[in-house]
């Protein structure tokens, strides 16, 4: 069986002159014809008388390639070479598998399914359960801790509004029981909180009769005719919107 080098021929002369071993190596390029000059090197070799003192060895370095199926050719020998040089370069790749990330890239993203039935956990888990997992998240994860950082927390000017620190980010107004962000600036207006009472305008109930109709101060009347009762901390009527600000509970205190 005969093998040749993929890319290199190595070819060793040893030589006995005057009971000196020389050896000596020539490493050539792999031509495309190699087989055609190995040919050669072989008929050379047998036509040619060895002095007793002068010993040839020519050894073939085997371990890539098998010729012993590839035709005589030279047209199919390139053909064959060019299609092992291929297939070796697909095996390479194939045995690679999936291309490795990017150094420093996270997993890749949920699909749609898997997607879905994540929002549906988060939706459905407990607070205590759900707050324990961000925790753990920020906790093993540096990016996670600084995402949630910038959602979660506000930095706040102190009153002296020199320096600022660092607050919850989300409010319950007290008032009005809304949430909102203390990163943003506070504007008149934004809470619809009244401080005083709604009140009932009798006089604009021209033709109630209690007796008869029932209470005039119901909610379904609140609801029914909001012209007819007033705020008695700015007179206005009932769907009349305060201008005030939101309030947490510390400044409240």
């Amino acid at each position: 069986m005969l093998h040749v080098v993929q890319h290199y021929v190595l070819t060793t002369h040893s030589y006995s002159i005057g009971g000196v071993p020389d050896n000596r190596c020539v490493a050539s390029p792999f031509p495309l014809n190699a087989r055609r000059k190995i040919r050669q090197w072989t008929m050379d070799i047998s036509q040619t008388r060895t002095p007793p003192e002068l010993t040839i060895q020519t050894h073939i370095m085997a371990d890539v390639i098998d010729l012993t199926n590839i035709s005589d050719s030279d047209e199919d020998f390139e053909q064959s070479y060019s299609e092992i040089e291929h297939g070796s370069s697909q095996a390479s790749e194939s045995s690679a598998g999936a291309p490795l990330p990017a150094p420093g890239a996270g997993p890749p993203r949920l699909d749609d399914t898997a997607r879905e039935q994540l929002r549906i956990a988060i939706a459905t888990v407990s607070g205590a359960r759900l707050r324990a997992v961000v925790i753990a998240l920020a906790e093993r994860i540096p990016a996670a801790e600084h995402a949630l950082f910038e959602e979660l927390v506000a930095m706040k000017r102190n009153k002296e509004k020199t320096t600022t620190e660092p607050v919850p980010r989300w409010e319950v107004c007290v008032n009005c029981d809304e949430e909102f962000d203390m990163g943003t600036h506070r504007v008149a207006g934004e809470c619809r909180y009244h401080s005083g009472d709604l009140e009932a305008d009798y006089d604009s109930f021209v033709d109630w009769d209690e007796s008869c109709h029932g209470p005039i101060d119901t909610p379904a009347n609140r609801r029914s005719y909001p012209e007819n009762f007033t705020w008695n901390c700015c007179d206005g009527h009932s769907l009349a919107e305060d201008w005030n600000t939101h309030l947490t509970s510390l400044a409240s205190a």
